[in-house]
């Protein structure tokens, strides 16, 4: 299964306007910050967005940036990467200065790209990176930072979400999506049922340090936006994921190699599906159940690497020097 099979959601219209919902209701998750407040403005210049979809939030960046110098767009670059072009905006709509370019980020970027960002934002790859490319991932958005550069990369995984009270439907609602991340290789085979908090994922190596960890909860969030809203985001993220398990599984049955006892099992697994997401939007229509989740939000920077035979105090120094140069 490519990459691009292995995306769990949608690339229309419906699935761009979600997108953009979802980049304001993590606004106000993030307490009025797109940007984690721990990274210094003042030090980016050249800023990359991977899996930029709609370009939303690359997009925003820009033009924050690019108010506080007058609109100089000369002095920054900006670059959305996605391994689609699907939902890229048209150049009307989007801000001066911003560049969309097609890339898989499981692959190395082209050398132009290399060493030039002070930031790289990524957010939501748990539906759409397979487990076992994460490492060569990482390993790209490292080739493409500079010293001292920063990762920024929000996640909500399906085992972070959780709904109050755990009725039947909810509960159905979940194992489902596990199992069908582990299908498109979004999770290694040994995860087979959702317990507890399930991470495989290793976020850092040497040349990539957290400096900062934390989790947001929409559970007791104070902002009214996120209570309002969340049920909203909750339920169309996990309706698209059942839909999107219950569209390959009929997609198997209709191969030609596939017998007619699997295709009977395939085709009764997606009406299950289908019925599930039904179910559990019922549920929150009536009032029954309200969605929750946790939110991980991660900074790390890349390494400033010391030569050999050099001091650390000397390899500070180049390092700055090579900022105040940029």
């Amino acid at each position: 299964m490519s990459q691009s099979e292995a995306y769990m959601l949608a690339r229309d219209n419906k699935e761009s306007k979600r997108l953009d919902f979802q980049h304001e209701f993590m606004r106000h998750l993030g307490h009025g910050n797109i940007l984690h407040p721990s990274i210094p403005r003042g030090e980016l210049r050249a800023v990359a967005d991977l899996g930029t979809g709609t370009g939303v939030w690359i997009n925003e960046i820009a033009e924050t940036f690019q108010a506080s110098t007058a609109g100089d767009t000369g002095k920054f670059e900006f670059v959305g990467f996605d391994i689609s072009p699907q939902q890229f905006p048209a150049s009307a709509n989007s801000s001066p200065g911003v560049d969309f370019v097609v890339h898989d980020m499981t692959t190395r970027f082209p050398e132009k790209y290399h060493g030039v960002f002070d930031l790289v934002n990524i957010r939501f790859m748990s539906y759409a990176l397979k487990a076992q490319d994460l490492q060569i991932a990482l390993e790209s958005v490292i080739e493409i930072l500079r010293p001292g550069g920063y990762l920024h990369w929000q996640e909500i995984d399906i085992v972070d979400v959780w709904a109050t009270p755990s009725t039947p439907n909810v509960r159905d609602a979940i194992t489902p999506v596990v199992l069908e991340k582990v299908a498109r290789g979004l999770i290694h085979p040994s995860v087979k049922e959702p317990v507890g908090k399930l991470n495989p994922i290793t976020w850092t190596n040497d040349l990539l340090r957290i400096s900062s960890l934390e989790t947001v909860s929409t559970q007791r969030h104070p902002s009214s936006k996120v209570q309002a809203e969340k049920n909203i985001v909750g339920l169309a993220v996990n309706t698209q994921l059942l839909s999107s398990a219950a569209v390959r599984k009929k997609a198997l049955a209709a191969e030609h190699e596939t017998t007619e006892e699997d295709k009977m099992a395939l085709l009764q697994e997606a009406q299950v599906n289908e019925d599930i997401a039904k179910a559990i939007g019922k549920e929150v229509t009536d009032g029954i159940a309200t969605w929750d989740a946790d939110m991980t939000w991660i900074v790390a920077r890349k390494a400033i690497v010391v030569a050999q035979n050099e001091d650390w105090m000397t390899a500070r120094r180049r390092y700055q020097d090579f900022q105040s140069l940029s």
